[in-house]
């Protein structure tokens, strides 16, 4: 039960950011930032429950797997304090500047996302010409 729950639960977090980042808008920080932790602490006991067991006895080759996957989940983990920012604001610089520092965190959080799927593409590319499958890797 605790399984299925894990993984109900990390399919609908990208779905729910999507839809409550672009249905809610902006909230002050107080408001999201807390949920948004709350959130972060439900994904990594959903993510141990699924694979820490897994990983404890793989081999080394599924270990460099769990972690490829663990980095393909590492941004949905990030982006989901998005539903709190809403998009960018785009009437005016002056209110784009009201909250230039969560714009900026934004920033981070997009690099950081990218580059942790580009991690989780490389090491599943790696797995997958070892295994002989050069046309998927």
């Amino acid at each position: 039960m605790k399984r299925l729950f894990s993984q109900i639960y990390l399919c609908l977090v990208p779905i729910l950011t999507i839809v409550f980042g672009l249905g809610v808008g902006y909230i002050s920080y107080k408001i999201y930032l807390p949920i948004w932790l709350l959130n972060v602490i439900f994904m990594i006991v959903a993510m141990s429950s699924l694979g820490a067991g897994n990983y404890k006895a793989a081999s080394s080759t599924n270990k460099r797997l769990i972690i490829a996957g663990v980095f393909f989940i590492i941004p949905t983990l990030l982006t989901s304090m998005f539903f709190g920012l809403g998009a960018p604001p785009y009437e005016s610089a002056a209110r784009w500047m009201e909250t230039v520092t969560e714009q900026r965190i934004r920033y981070y959080f997009l690099l950081a996302a990218g580059s942790f799927i580009a991690f989780g593409f490389a090491m599943l590319s790696q797995q997958l010409k070892k295994a002989g499958e050069d046309f998927y890797a």
